[in-house]
């Protein structure tokens, strides 16, 4: 399992880490993607990964036809780290 830490507030995600040892914290980003499993740093990250898994099915187009308005950070979204 991965989960995502972030950076702004990394205490809770410290803690997590130390209880569940197994689990991998991404740092850094705003959402993972891990096989079938995928995680969002918080409400807005989860924006951006609701507009990933509809590129993920049905490609970009549809994406940029059904939620044209950017994401937060651009260059932190449609190019996620997949572990």
């Amino acid at each position: 399992m991965t989960a995502v830490g972030s950076p702004r507030h990394p205490e809770p995600y410290d803690r997590f880490e130390k209880q569940f040892p197994n689990v991998k914290v991404v740092r850094g980003v705003r959402f993972v993607e891990s096989g079938a499993a995928v995680t969002a740093a918080g409400v807005t990250a989860g924006v951006d990964l609701s507009r990933r898994i509809i590129e993920r099915f049905y490609g970009r187009d549809i994406v940029e036809r059904i939620a044209p308005a950017p994401p937060a950070n651009p260059e932190q979204t449609l190019n996620t780290p997949r572990i």
